[in-house]
């Protein structure tokens, strides 16, 4: 209980340091910082309106609509909402945010990396759970980049890869680790979570002879892969549902050439202050530190080595000397330098071990004193840059483009950032694209309609000609339905598709003359295949729960009569 204390404590200390820079009352706006700020904010609204669980972020892009629940899982971000409903500040629940991820990263590095030492409170473990966070790519990647996504992955990393030594090396039974691993990291952020599945495949083909000669680690993959699978459909499923319409830019970003590398004197460039827009390398520490294993003469654990070839190799795909026109598969990652999310992970890990091992123990010395300056030097370099996002920024001010740049994008890039998941082909300024419905049935477009509640767009109608259609303004997704009802008693449903030109969902009518008054509501609703997955991943939940419950009675079981045939023998 007294160790666990320490722990949480010396979490929480290195949680406190990375933080300090948000002391100060602002922070700089980053590609994807108020983008994931401003899910925070529509997630919040969702609830308040009584969808607990959306898909659509209807308000985002100027009234639109942004569908990047559908792709990017928000499930995280829920624990910050709830702050947000309680009236804290944005800035504030932000800030929580950050160090609710740095906190549990610690934790959970501390918990990895104490397998690998008989004695748990070792300083060296310490070591590597302080390098993981305080590192000049970690540090850049949240407060240069706000890549909060990346930063919940960082949670998980160290799970799954403590999950996957305990089952190929000590031959444990983690499946529940590995579940869980596997699922955090899928539903923080979908590419890294790729990236260590072809990583967890290298291993198992580098150990196929130790997992031949044991089925039963094969055993224990497998289950966690089916319960990995089922339990995170409800996202995963609904995903691939949208990506096989292949309509969104994010499908555009497999299989080309779109992958540039760095230079390699990115490597080694370590500062970090006002006027650096990214940094692309791990720092001194991560980069240099782990190439003293030359110097350990001690045997080295293996699955060690394996992480620091894998850290060196990645480092080197980062480069713009490898031929990535001969990996076109992996233009998903966008840009290499997000190998370095895992690097930083693998290093951390292997760092402490190889110091561990040192008996030039001045080596040990400098590496420390290394550690405490550079460290000084990331976070002060990260208080001296100007931050444009203020303490004192209310909700909406964090969605007004104006309010921060005077470029005129087509998009709320506040809101959005990258545009991955809109419409590939639109041809379309949302913002001055005006409020109305575009329609061929009517002398002039439509600008009277309602849309004063939640997830509904409502319009009349007094007869339709042949051939009539209407060009809703809300981005399409699959999901969006109309129902049509005449003198307010309902009529059918409508399945409604896309305007070609825009993206924006289009609605065709069949000819209708009547007295009667026609009145259409357009509104988002689950899919088939959405309503089938969430139930399979809550049976799939309690089923899981249930195995591991009786697994571990099994265990309890077992380890109490070993104990009482022991006592008996020694009677």
């Amino acid at each position: 209980m007294i160790k666990n204390k320490k722990v949480i404590l010396y979490c929480f200390i290195i949680a406190f340091i990375f933080c300090i820079p948000m002391f100060k009352g602002s922070i700089r706006l980053g590609p994807d910082t108020t983008f994931h700020i401003n899910r925070i904010i529509s997630l919040k609204n969702a609830i308040l309106n009584g969808d607990f669980f959306p898909r659509i972020l209807f308000a985002q892009n100027y009234n639109f609509g942004y569908g990047s629940p559908l792709f990017y899982s928000i499930i995280f971000l829920y624990p910050s909402a709830l702050l947000l409903l309680l009236n804290i500040p944005i800035y504030v629940v932000y800030y929580f945010t950050i160090f609710f991820i740095v906190f549990f990263s610690c934790f959970n590095m501390y918990n990895c990396c104490k397998i690998f030492y008989k004695k748990e409170d070792n300083i060296y473990v310490l070591i590597s759970v302080f390098v993981y966070v305080v590192n000049l790519f970690f540090i850049s990647n949240i407060y240069k980049r706000g890549a909060i996504g990346e930063g919940f992955a960082y949670i998980f990393l160290p799970l799954v890869v403590k999950a996957i030594y305990e089952i190929i090396y000590l031959n444990k039974k983690n499946i529940l680790l590995l579940v869980i691993g596997f699922s955090g990291l899928l539903l923080a952020h979908n590419i890294t979570f790729i990236l260590m599945c072809i990583i967890f495949m290298f291993i198992l083909f580098i150990e196929h002879k130790k997992i031949i000669h044991n089925y039963k680690i094969i055993i224990y993959i497998v289950i966690a892969s089916v319960f990995s699978v089922f339990i995170t459909c409800f996202f995963t499923f609904p995903m691939f549902e949208q990506l096989s319409l292949k309509l969104y830019r994010i499908n555009y970003y497999f299989n080309t050439d779109s992958i540039k590398g760095i230079d390699f004197k990115e490597l080694f460039y370590f500062y970090n202050g006002d006027g650096v827009y990214l940094n692309n390398s791990v720092g001194p520490i991560l980069l240099l530190f782990p190439l003293t294993i030359i110097f350990v003469k001690n045997k080295i654990n293996k699955f060690i080595k394996i992480l620091l070839v894998f850290s060196y190799v990645m480092i080197f795909m980062t480069l713009k000397y490898f031929p990535w026109n001969l990996f076109k598969f992996m233009s998903f990652l966008q840009f290499p330098e997000r190998l370095l999310t895992i690097v930083c992970c693998f290093m951390s890990i292997s760092l402490g071990y190889i110091l561990s091992k040192q008996k030039l123990i001045y080596i040990n010395y400098i590496a420390l004193i290394v550690i405490l300056i550079t460290s000084i030097f990331h976070i002060l370099g990260v208080i001296s840059e100007y931050g444009q996002i203020k303490y004192t920024h209310s909700e909406k001010d964090l969605s007004n483009v104006e309010l921060f740049t005077k470029d005129k994008y087509w998009y709320n890039t506040l809101e959005i950032s990258s545009p991955d998941y809109i419409y590939q082909n639109a041809a379309i300024d949302f913002k001055n694209y005006g409020y109305i419905l575009k329609t061929n049935n009517e002398d002039k477009d439509k600008t009277v309609f309602d849309r004063s509640k939640y997830n509904s767009l409502i319009f009349t109608v007094g007869s339709i000609k042949k051939d009539a259609y209407y060009i809703i303004p809300i981005s399409y997704y699959k999901g969006y339905v109309v129902d049509i009802f005449e003198d307010e008693s309902y009529l059918k449903t409508v399945i409604p598709t896309y305007d070609n030109e825009t993206g924006l969902i289009r609605i065709n009518l069949e000819e209708y003359n009547s007295n009667k008054l026609l009145k259409f509501v357009c509104y988002y609703k689950k899919t088939n295949i959405q309503i089938i997955s969430e139930n399979i991943s809550k049976v799939s939940l309690i089923i899981f729960i249930v195995y591991m419950i009786i697994l571990k009675s099994k265990v309890n079981k077992w380890i109490v009569t070993t104990v009482n045939k022991k006592h008996k023998t020694n009677s």
